[in-house]
């Protein structure tokens, strides 16, 4: 009995020096530090672990009264923090802060639809000049590419009455013509929606050179020198700094969940909208918000059904007994309100940060070894009581 102890009070003794060391006492996946570093948040091990530790929190920890919520509660504030931080990507750098990282996914959709709603009102009063002879090329490509055209009408607000390339049919050759920004800023959102669609390569490579052409009719109208000054020009550079986070912006609202209140979408989601509208780049897994939704994918993973339990115990070795004490063996009877006491302890987010060692003050001592290298962690009772007081509070 005594060497028992001992040995316990040795492993003890190693478990301290580990956690005041600023050393992890579990291991957790690359993608959930990765995404607790950037968000603030502790992304629960239920989702975050790795191997035993990950097996006893999602199918033990996670389905015993008292303790399940807190996991869940803390699973679901990760997944919205890393909605936020994803949606980060669809401000552009001159609109500065449109929403915070503490706001509902709800709240944050709503707040970036209303600033893409007026994003470019200094581009939509514009009449902007287009060269009959520009357009021309396109025109006359019409009759191979009537797949994109009908994708175009089917996306564009005006229906059928879309004026690119149908203005050159306007007037003689070396006419041109005037088009509101409004009408060819939502031309060009038709044309990129038909472009992500799209499968046939040739209608793709007329509707890429398409919205190249309304990107170059643009520039020459607000930006003529190429030097990017004057106050159009001005208004030209934040429309190209804005293009690609609203590119981004619109496969967020497609991937968002539209049949409750909250607007969200999963990473799940938000990968198979990536990876379909990636095109080529969505084949290779390099096309944007790809990376980000399969990181978020393999840090936060669904919680296993409550009928994981019973396999989790069988597999941890003992399932056996505690059933058996749930049919009448007295000693494991008796010990089942401490194992529901220490489940609901176990589920603490402190004591979770702690086992990651990611409290502040396991990050102060990590960096205090780090910079004093000579030094040595005691293992008596102040140290188990400063343990006790950082799991308690969470630090």
């Amino acid at each position: 009995m005594g060497a028992a102890m001992g040995g316990a009070m040795t492993g003890t003794g190693r478990i301290l020096k580990r956690a005041l060391g600023g050393k992890r006492i579990v291991n957790i996946n690359p993608d959930a530090e990765r995404i607790m570093d950037a968000t603030g948040v502790t992304i629960p091990l239920s989702q975050s672990g790795e191997g035993l530790p990950k097996i006893i929190y999602e199918g033990l920890v996670g389905n015993i009264p008292g303790s399940s919520r807190p996991l869940r509660d803390m699973f679901t504030h990760a997944m919205d923090r890393w909605g936020a931080k994803v949606h980060e990507a669809a401000v552009p750098k001159w609109a500065g802060k449109v929403f915070d990282v503490t706001d509902k996914p709800g709240v944050i959709n709503g707040k970036l639809q209303k600033f893409w709603d007026t994003a470019f009102d200094d581009i939509k009063g514009i009449k902007f000049v287009n060269f009959y002879d520009d357009w021309l090329p396109f025109a006359a490509a019409r009759r191979n590419s009537s797949g994109a055209i009908k994708l175009i009408d089917k996306f564009y607000r005006s229906g059928s009455k879309w004026p690119i390339p149908r203005l050159a049919y306007r007037g003689a050759r070396g006419q041109n013509v005037e088009i509101s920004g409004k009408n060819l800023l939502e031309f060009r959102t038709a044309v990129q929606k038909a472009i992500d669609v799209v499968d046939d390569v040739n209608q793709k490579d007329y509707l890429i050179a398409l919205k190249n052409q309304v990107d170059k009719s643009i520039e020459r109208n607000l930006n003529p020198t190429g030097k990017g000054t004057g106050e159009l020009a001005q208004v030209y550079n934040r429309w190209v700094e804005s293009r690609e986070p609203y590119k981004l912006w619109t496969r967020m609202k497609t991937a968002s969940k539209e049949n409750d209140k909250t607007l969200g979408f999963t990473p799940e989601e938000l990968l198979g909208v990536a990876t379909r509208l990636g095109g080529d780049e969505g084949l290779a897994g390099t096309a944007p918000l790809q990376e980000e939704a399969a990181s978020g994918a393999r840090a936060l993973p669904k919680f296993m059904s409550n009928s994981g339990l019973f396999q989790t115990l069988a597999a941890l070795g003992t399932g056996t007994s505690i059933v058996g004490g749930m049919m009448g063996s007295a000693p494991v009877a008796l010990a089942a309100p401490a194992v529901v006491a220490a489940s609901r302890g176990a589920a603490t987010e402190g004591f979770q940060k702690y086992l990651m060692g990611r409290t502040n003050w396991q990050k102060v001592m990590a960096e205090l070894l780090r910079r004093n290298k000579g030094w040595t962690v005691p293992t008596g009772k102040l140290v188990r009581q400063a343990v006790v007081e950082g799991v308690s509070d969470g630090r």
